[in-house]
């Protein structure tokens, strides 16, 4: 289990280091789980777009059964 540090952390820094993330997810669906994790960062950023609020965007609609916030 990733400890709270570890996020607040890379919080902090608003920076992922790719070989921390993949060290703390060694399962193929952890995996996958980091790829789309730095892909919708790195898509966020690009689009200067806020991570946290597209993050809340697909919470709110994975619970209330809507369609998924595109990263397009």
């Amino acid at each position: 289990m990733i400890s709270r540090s570890h996020f607040t952390r890379i919080a902090d820094t608003h920076e992922v280091d790719a070989k921390t993330v993949e060290r703390d997810y060694q399962s193929d669906d952890g995996e996958r789980f980091t790829e789309r994790s730095l892909s919708a960062s790195v898509t966020c950023r690009l689009q200067h777009r806020s991570l946290l609020a597209y993050l809340r965007d697909l919470h709110t609609t994975h619970q209330t059964s809507g369609a998924l916030p595109a990263l397009l």
